[in-house]
Order: C-alpha cells, then structure tokens, then sequence
C-alpha cells in the first residue's frame, strides 16, 4: 500500500517517494481468557469477532486477531474488579470504598482516556492484568436497547465487535518506544521502553463476553450507582458493581512477539517558488484490520482525490506559491510512530519552513463534521467551510453543520492523531474529519466490521460525504499553499489564551494552595500586543501592495508558533513541548490548556505550577516576540545582511590595510568589487560610512537588540547577499546543508534520507581538540592521550567527527598570544569537514563524564538548547563580579549560531559551539581582528568575544548563553559554584592551575566518569602511538595514570 499510494500521487504529478524506518512493533502470538465461579464451573471467552455472512472482510482467513499493540507477554490468575473508565479518579475512588485492588486484575471500559493509560494506571494501583471492553452506553441513541437492530442487519453495534488498540502510553510520548528523541534507523541505539509500554497483560474483549465478567460481580463490593463517579454505569443489563466477587476468578493470557519491523511513509512533493514555505498535508495508512473503511481508508482515499486536484492545476501550468507535501503515515495505530520517526528525522528542515500540517485521519465515519486546531487557523478552516455543500439536507453547507454541533468552537489539539509531533515543534496544525453523531449508525471502531460493507451501507452509502471532506481539505490546503499572505488570523489566538487563563482561575481557586498567575496574564497582554501588530501590518502589505512586507508577514505567521515549544518539555514527558495545549497526563487524547500549570496544581504541586507559570509565560512572550514588528524589530529582521557590510566597512576605516588579518584583506577586497554582494549597497566613502553607522556600540543601551531607530531610513530595502553556497530567503544566515540550501532543481527539497543517522546530529559535529605540541599541561601525566580516548570514544558513539589540532602551529603573525590561535584552528574545522553543522570547540582540561548523553538530547535539540537558555541573566565579568549587562529576553532556534556557557566567571570560551553560517564566518574573522588582540591581553580571546558580546547586537541575537553546568560544570574547589554533579555532561579544570593540585583533582573526576567501553581501533592508537596527537607516546595503557614524565616546562 505504501508504494500503491506513491504511485498514486506520481501519476498526478507529485515527485514521491518511500521514506523507510526500522521501528519497534510487537504482533499477537497466542491469547486466552476464562472466568471460574465460585461454583467451579468455566466461562471461556472466544476473543473473536462473530463473522458475518454480509461482510465478507469478517470472514478473511487472514484477519487480525483481538489484541492491543505494544501490549505485554503474560499470564494472570485472580479475583478481578471492575474499574470503570480506568482514570487515576476512578482508582482512587475505590481506594477510598476500601475496594481491594493490588493482585487483581482491572476489568475496565473504553471511553475516558486513551486504552494505554487505563492499563498503566491499573498497575500503578498494584493489579496484574486489565481486560477492556467496549459498552453501548456510549453509543448515544442507536442501540438495541433503543429498538435499533445490530449490524449488519440495522445501525446499532454488533455485540461481538472489539476495539482493537496500541496501549503505549501515549501521554509521555508517541513514535518509537525505543528511539526517544531520534529517527529508528538500523544502526539506531536502542533505549528501554519500560517508561512507556505496560508491564501487566492486556486484553480487549465485545460487551457481549464482558457481560458474564460484570454480572459475576452482581451485589460483591459497592453498587456501580453507589460509585461517586461519572460514566461509571453503562447500558447493559448489570449493576456495575465494584467486586471482586469471592471465589470468581480470571484467568488471562497474552503472547506477543516483538520485532524490529520496516514502516514506510509514503512522501509526495510539489515544489512551490517559495521553497522556504511548506506546506504539510499527511493521514495515515495502516488499520488493525484488513478493512479500515473509515480509519484510515476514507482520508487516504481524499488524500489520492486531493492529489488529483492539484495534478489538474498542474497540467495547467500552475505551481504553488509554496511547497505542498503530502505525507501517507506508516505504523500510527501503534503510537503514531511513523510521523514521529519522520519529524525526528527531518525536524530541522521543518521548523525552518513549514507553514502548517493539515491532518486527516478519520475523513469520514459519520455525518457530523469535526475541526479542531491551533487557533490561527479558526478563520480560513472556518470559511472555506461555507463553500462546500454538506450532503446532509437541500442548501446546508459545511459551515452550518459544523455551526449546528460545535455551536462554532473549534477544538483543541490535544493528541491521537499524527499532528502531534508537528504541533509539539511549534508547528500550527488542524485535525479534521466527519464522525458518529447521537443519531448516526454507530462506527466500529477498530473492529473488523470497520469495512466497505459497513461504509457503503451505513457509513456513507453513495460517498457523498467522502467528496465533501476531499473539496474542503482540497480548497483549504490551495489557500495555505497559494495565497500571496498566509492567511492567518491571531485574535482568535488571543481570545482563547484569555479563555485559557479564566479556566486556569478557575482550577487554582478550588484548591488550597495559592498561584501567583500575573506573570502569565502579562504575557498574555504582551501577546495581545504584538499580534494586532503584525495584522495591522499585513492589512497595511494588502494595502500598499508592497512584496517585502507580504514576505515579513508571512516569517512571522510561520514562526511565531515556535516560541510556544521554547521553554523546554513538560515535566516526566518532555516530547510535549508547547505551553499552551497538551494532551492531559491521565487522558492521552483530550488536551490539557496550560498544561504545566494545570497539571501541577490537580497535583498539589504548587512551587511546580509556579515553575512552571514562568515557563508558560516564556513561551508565551516568545512567541510574541516573533510577532513584534516595530521598526527596530522590522530592521533586525530584514537588514542582518547589510549591518554585517557596514561593520566591515567600518573596520576598514579603523585600520589600515596593512594592519588588517589575512583574512579580513581578503573579504575587504570582496567589498571594494562589489562582486559578491549587495549591489543596492549605498555608495559612501568608507569614511561617511562608518560616520553614518558607528557600531561598536550601536547605541548607548548595550541591551537594544537592534539598530538605532535613526539608521533605519539608511537601510530601507536590502537585497540579500547571492553568495554561493548561500541563499537568498527571509532566513538569515542559513547553514549550507541539503536541508537549506536551495538549487534550481525539479528535485524534492525534503532532506535526503538515504544515510541512516544514529540521531539527528550524527555526521553534523566535529569536536575540536588543540594543544600547544607540548608534552605535559597542568602537570598532568599522559593528558593528551586520556583527552583523546575520552573523547574519541565519544565521538565515535555519538557518530561525530574529531579533530586534534597542534594551535602553536598557527601563526596569525601579530606577535599575539597562542590562545588567539583556536580562531583560525576552528576556521580550519568548517574547512576540512565541509558536512558538519556545527563546530564544538573544546579546551584541553575538560573530561566528558556523560559519555550516553548526546549532544542532540542536551543542548543542540530546540528542547534542549530551551531547557538550558539562560534569559534575561546577568552575566558576569571575565573572572567573576557583576557586569551590568544581561542576556537578552528572547531568541529564535534557528538563528541561533553560537552557544556558551556562562555563570560565576563570565562566559567561558573554553568549551563552546559555533555553527556554519555566513555569520559566524563573519564572526571567526571580525574575532581575530588586530583591534581585538592589541586591546585584550588579560583573558585575550575570551574578553574580545565579551566585548562583541556586549557591544554588537547582532552577536547577542545569534548567540544563547546556557547555565554554566551545560557546558561547563566546574569541580568542586571552584570558589564560584556552578560545581559538577552526577548527570551533567563535562567537567572543566579552569583555573585548575592556580590551585596546585590538578592530578589529584584531574584523577578523582576520571575516576568519577560514567564508564564507557573504548572503541578497538582508538586502543590501537594510543598503543602503537598513531593516535592523531602530537608526541603521544607509544605503549600508554587506556584509562591510566602513570608517572609524570617529560612534562613541559
């Protein structure tokens, strides 16, 4: 199917592809279920589907057994209770009836949470088993009770039918059980998955083989309508009582067999003009059963229609303004694994250019239309509604039968579906479908009677309803794809973060505890602000017709989502990044509005819910400030490009030519041709130009983030530098990867997936090492060959590249001390491995204690460079004491260029990250100008990077300064804290030194180092002496301290 359905939208003129995963899956083997009573005799449960004459899928020799996916190998024996929907409130309900739990197993009923979360739950609560059932009393008007037949012969649910299910638990995280984080390629590590996947058996079962489980029950413990709990009691004919029931006991059994299994994701690609505008439109592909009429099979089937249509604009001669991306989902019913793995894989790409994810899972399994989404979208989801007719009745359109059932709110993400991954890397998305209403035949979920037999009888008999939800999907994706401004409506958002917080009110005032919430609710307001900005400014690029500031409109409607996935993951379960709406801990599918608050407060937590009011209102204020648009704003956003010209400009003025670095002649030259940029750069004398733009400082405030207001009209409308090997887009400064750099080419300009990455930033980093082509440093016998096991076993679990540079062989022939030298040594590092993105730079006295942490998972990640960004911090002088400046409030992921740690002794430039961009090769040369070496002697390079730091904003708005211990963990004599601890990455001996006692100190932390195992090949080189170091010396045993000898003078 998956290469079926690539064909399909290549014959309609899409460029696709397969994109292949090795993900962890787990098929039944063998299952069982009895129950004994009391009396002895035996009720055995056939764990079937009855097959249907009418139906001829339920009668296939190769359908699907009942079983739930991801669900434990085990066998169970024991009295059993019943539990209702399975929720934490439900358990604690029975707790306090003195209902016993632990050693039973759970009989529980679907509705409430996601089926994984009442499994976990039951073994939190001690029990051994859970068996799930569905029950007609969530079936709204269309029962048998009601005088409604059961399928096939009328709309009401077949007794026999089982709602088959992935029981991971999807409230912590979805994908790949074993790949937390990272695409599940072969060479992929391999995580434990205990922390998501259930340890207690798991079996799904009809209402009509729980009836004989509930009426077991009858009259043991307390009367289902003695229980203080909503939807407790169904529809059928028992009490609901809790149990257990003396001497009635269950016995179940659950074998399943795990593999590591190939998914494919179907991709199909119409490349746009914009290519830094996508366009994401996916629904998924597998069923539990050989039908899936409705899931997934009718929003597969208005995804082929959908590429019909724009295979007809195409034939036309059309191409859209942006990139369209179709997406078919492999493996989503086990956890939505196959969107996830694919986002995981491509997410930087993604968070660069898509615009939105469109989603269709479900398209149609009933007549009563269904939208949620992130609230930018209400307005054009909403309008083009009212152009599609709704087969319903005469002149009914979509719009009022969406009007008739939501009473026009649109819902809230929460999760369940494959916009999950998308929306939680601050990408807008919308879910939509038609479903079961009160009056519709009622859908078999994930049962074998979900088939064509059903669809055409019941569910959509003629397809009307199909061809409706394929021209709504189809005419709103041409719009987000095709329209000159994306369009986007932000009051929307506005009005419900006010909604939000009103609820939040009203959750905090029925406890105990007290939350101070003005933080939020000023952010709030911030928000408010910065979003009428920018629609006032796409009404006035409307307005005056004016292109460069449709393209201003449209970076900010992209990426102002970002910044509400800036602020770190949610506590226990940090793949779900976005501050306002997640799915709930205890609901996995229905969303939870300011989680991390709401969440800590219904827990008691109250110094957490305050946590996490200042990271909610982080986010929030992030993602206002991607919305500002003042002129300032206007001027850093648009004009990076020319203020890098003027300040070269305005070097030149200060020194002559001959006392310009190699380096800064060289790009001096470029300017004075003209050749390779700007060719509207005014024509000044380079006098009159760095008169007119003084830049060190730009201003009198060291914190302003932008050019003065009074240089604006200087630079007005800017024309991006066509370097090669860069690109001419509204991103700044763009990494020159497969992932940004844009050809004139027919080609798909998603990522290439042909290499299989460990993680996302394998092949993407080379750690630099240098040393003076000394023996000895700090005293410390055989240093350089621990640095180099150290850190080559790293790189090589890690997939990096490593370097080992001698920095006395660098002369920059200024007469300027050796450690100037790591400049030129990480210009070589971008030049010698053209692949990688990053440069990780780091001093010799460093030893990496956390040898399975990634670099990806710990500070590289948008998660893990937020969970470690230091904002709005004062920061320290070089060797300690106050500064006066601060870190600025904000930053963008994607701009972000140059990470360094800073705490107690100021920004450490011993251990940092620098990442290929035109700006840092900007940065590398303005950095070793001899205005820099002549001026700083004390720490020389680190006091030169303070002061760009501190007087050039255009540094400040590309680099993040992280907590100290990120990067740069101290051991514990340090004076001025930031003190290793178990977990953190490093430990750096800075000052090391002046303490006297650096082998001690140097030998206690080795020995601390989590261990790992040292890769052959890095053994032989240190013990045959072809290690890449200078004099390292032949036959020195890995990880030990001999005697000092030959040390350095």
């Amino acid at each position: 199917m998956a290469q079926w359905t690539a064909d399909r939208w290549s014959e309609n003129g899409f460029q696709a592809r397969l994109d292949e995963y090795l993900a962890y899956l787990n098929y039944p083997v063998s299952h069982s279920l009895s129950l004994t009573y009391p009396n002895g005799s035996v009720f055995k449960a056939s764990l079937e589907e009855a097959v249907l004459m009418e139906d001829e899928t339920s009668s296939y020799p190769n359908r699907i057994p009942t079983f739930n996916g991801y669900s434990f190998t085990g066998n169970a024996t024991a009295e059993y209770v019943y539990v209702g929907r399975g929720q934490v409130a439900d358990f604690e309900a029975l707790v306090g009836l003195e209902v016993p739990l632990e050693g039973k197993i759970a009989l529980a009923k679907y509705g409430g949470p996601f089926r994984g979360l009442k499994v976990k739950n039951a073994a939190l609560y001690g029990m051994i088993g859970c068996i799930l059932f569905t029950d007609p009393g969530d079936d709204g008007n269309i029962t048998v009770a009601k005088g409604y037949a059961a399928y096939p012969d009328g709309p009401a649910r077949n007794p026999t039918s089982v709602q088959r299910g992935s029981v991971q638990f999807l409230s912590t995280y979805p994908g790949d059980p074993t790949t937390p984080g990272y695409p599940s390629k072969p060479d992929s590590p391999r995580a434990d998955k205990s922390s998501v996947v259930p340890s207690i058996p798991s079996l799904p079962i009809s209402y009509a083989e729980a009836i004989p489980l509930l009426r077991a029950l009858d009259g043991s413990g307390t009367l289902g309508s003695k229980v203080n709990r909503t939807n407790w009691v169904g529809a059928l004919n028992v009490t609901y009582s809790t149990g257990p029931a003396p001497g009635a006991v269950l016995s179940m059994s659950n074998v399943m067999r795990d593999e590591m299994a190939p998914i494919w994701d179907a991709v199909g690609i119409i490349n746009g003009t914009n290519q830094d505008e996508v366009l994401i439109v996916g629904n998924h592909r597998d069923a539990w059963i050989i039908g899936g009429a409705a899931d997934p099979n009718s929003g597969s089937a208005v995804m082929v229609e959908l590429s019909k249509a724009f295979g007809k604009l195409l034939a036309t001669g059309w191409k859209p303004r942006r990139t369209i991306v179709l997406c078919s989902w492999d493996a989503e019913e086990y956890g939505l694994v196959g969107s996830t793995e694919w986002v995981e894989e491509h997410i930087g790409w993604l968070t660069e250019s898509t615009v939105a994810y469109l989603n269709i899972d479900v398209g149609v399994s009933g007549k009563t239309p269904g939208l949620s989404s992130t609230p930018e979208l209400k307005t054009i989801a909403t309008n083009i509604m009212k152009k599609i007719v709704w087969p319903t009745m005469p002149n009914e359109t979509l719009y009022d039968a969406w009007m008739a059932e939501s009473d026009g709110e649109v819902g809230i993400l929460g999760s369940g579906s494959d916009y999950t991954s998308f929306l939680h890397n601050g990408i807008s998305s919308l879910d939509m479908g038609s479903h079961q209403g009160a009056d519709d035949p009622i859908y078999h979920y994930h049962s074998n009677y979900d088939s064509y037999h059903w669809m055409a009888t019941y569910g959509d008999p003629g397809y009307h309803y199909h061809a409706a939800m394929g021209q709504y999907l189809t005419l709103l994706a041409y719009h987000l794809a095709n329209d000159e401004i994306i369009p986007y409506d932000l009051q929307p958002y506005t009005t419900a973060l006010r909604t939000y917080y009103d609820e939040l009110r009203a959750t905090i005032n029925v406890t105990s505890g007290t939350v101070d919430t003005s933080e939020l609710q000023s952010a709030i307001s911030h928000f408010e602000t910065s979003a009428n900005e920018v629609m006032a400014l796409m009404n006035q690029a409307i307005t005056t017709n004016d292109a460069a500031l449709k393209t201003v409109v449209n970076g900010k409607f992209r990426d102002f989502q970002r910044g509400f996935t800036s602020a770190g993951g949610l506590p226990d379960r940090e793949f779900y990044k976005h501050v306002v709406n997640a799915p709930g801990i205890d609901t996995g599918y229905a969303p939870t509005t300011f989680p991390g608050i709401t969440e800590a407060v219904e827990a008691g937590s109250f110094e957490r819910a305050r946590e996490w009011v200042g990271k909610t209102s982080l986010g929030i204020r992030r993602a206002a400030d991607m919305l500002k648009t003042n002129s300032k704003e206007m001027v850093r956003e648009e004009l990076d490009t020319r203020t890098l010209h003027l300040i070269y400009l305005a070097k030149k003025e200060r020194f002559p030519d001959s006392e310009q670095s190699p380096a800064m002649k060289s790009r001096s030259c470029d300017f004075a041709r003209r050749e390779r940029y700007d060719p509207d750069l005014p024509t000044l004398s380079s006098s009159e130009t760095f008169l007119q733009y003084r830049l060190t400082p730009l201003t009198s405030d060291p914190n302003l983030d932008i050019i003065a207001p009074h240089h604006a009209d200087k630079l007005a409308t800017p024309t991006k530098p066509k370097e090669e090997g860069h690109t001419s887009t509204s991103k700044k400064e763009k990494a020159t990867t497969d992932t940004t750099t844009h050809e004139a080419s027919s080609q798909p300009k998603t990522p290439s997936t042909k290499t299989s990455n460990k993680r996302p930033d394998a092949g993407k980093v080379v750690m630099v090492t240098a040393s003076s082509g000394t023996r000895g440093f700090l005293g410390i016998p055989n240093l350089k060959e621990m640095v180099y096991e150290n850190r080559m076993s790293y790189a090589h679990r890690h997939g990096y590249e490593f370097m080992w540079a001698n920095i006395s062989s660098y002369n920059l022939s200024h007469g300027e001390p050796i450690y100037w030298n790591k400049i030129p040594v990480l210009q070589e590092a971008f030049a010698r491995f053209p692949a990688v993105e990053w440069v990780w730079w780091m001093d010799m006295d460093i030893i990496i204690m956390n040898h399975s942490l990634s670099l990806w998972d710990h500070v590289l990640s948008p998660g893990g460079m937020a969970r470690h960004a230091q904002l709005n911090k004062t920061i320290n002088k070089p060797g300690g004491g106050l500064s006066g400046w601060s870190t600025p409030s904000t930053y963008s992921y994607s701009d972000t260029n140059f990470l360094i740690a800073s705490g107690g002794w100021g920004m450490n430039i011993g251990n940092f990250f620098i990442r290929r961009s035109y700006w840092s090769e900007w940065l590398l040369d303005l950095w070793i100008d001899p205005f820099y070496i002549k001026e700083f002697t004390t720490f020389p390079e680190n006091d030169g990077w303070t002061h760009m730091y501190r007087h050039h904003p255009i540094v400040r708005r590309h680099t993040v300064c992280t907590d100290q211990r990120a990067l740069n963990a101290y051991p514990a004599y340090n004076t001025l804290g930031d003190h290793w601890q178990p977990g953190d990455h490093s430990v750096h001996f800075a000052g090391c030194g002046a303490h006297k006692e650096c082998p001690d100190r140097w030998k206690e932390y080795w020995e601390k180092r989590e261990k790992y195992e040292v890769p052959d090949f890095v053994k032989k080189r240190l013990e045959d002496g072809t290690a890449e170091i200078e004099n390292v010396q032949k036959g020195v045993g890995v990880s030990k301290l001999v005697e000092m000898r030959d040390v350095a003078q």
